[in-house]
Order: C-alpha cells, then sequence, then structure tokens
C-alpha cells in the first residue's frame, strides 16, 4: 500500500523514513446472526471485534484498531457501510462476520 495502492499517493522518501509498520494478523471470520441493526450492536465487542459487512457484491471490512476513532457501534457500522459504497442505514440481505486479530508492532 505504501507504493502500489491506486487509492494513495506513493510515499516519498522523508515520508518512507518515518513510517511504523503495525501488522495484524486476523482469526478466521465467523459468521453474527443479527436480526436487525440494533442486534447487531448489541452483540459487537468494541476495540474486540473486526468486522466484515457483505452486502451483494459489495463488501468492506475495519480492523478492530478503528475503534479507537469511531467509539459508537452504530456509527462503526455505517461508516462501514459507506466504505463498501452501501447506504449507510440499509440493512436487508446484510451479511456480517467479526474476527480478531493480534497486533505486532
Amino acid at each position: 500500500a505504501a507504493f502500489q495502492d491506486p487509492r494513495f499517493s506513493p510515499l516519498s522518501y522523508d515520508e518512507y523514513q518515518q513510517i511504523d509498520i503495525h501488522i495484524s494478523i486476523l482469526s478466521q471470520p465467523r459468521r453474527l446472526p443479527a436480526s436487525s441493526l440494533e442486534d447487531l450492536t448489541g452483540k459487537l465487542r468494541p476495540g474486540v471485534d473486526g468486522l466484515i459487512i457483505k452486502e451483494g457484491s459489495r463488501q468492506a471490512t475495519y480492523l478492530p484498531s478503528v475503534w479507537q476513532h469511531i467509539l459508537d457501534p452504530r456509527q462503526f457500522i455505517a461508516e462501514l457501510r459507506v466504505k463498501a459504497g452501501l447506504d449507510a442505514q440499509g440493512w436487508q440481505n446484510t451479511e456480517v462476520f467479526t474476527y480478531t486479530t493480534e497486533e505486532f508492532y
């Protein structure tokens, strides 16, 4: 991602000299059955669970570390849906998976 990810400009030499590398090893994702958005927010463990959402051909994930920046479960889900190119408040036909990570710095 530092040099060849089309979503971002490549790092400059000066930026490269200042980076910290963090590695996240993901557990096997597990389907999280949830009948509604409210049901899902009650099952999430902020700071522990990474979240994958899938709806049709669209999907996105947030690592558990994203909870440091988005504390509210509803906002976490809404922003993840937008990241996937979905309506922030939608729910129908959404598949949800959680995972944990082991972090190395």
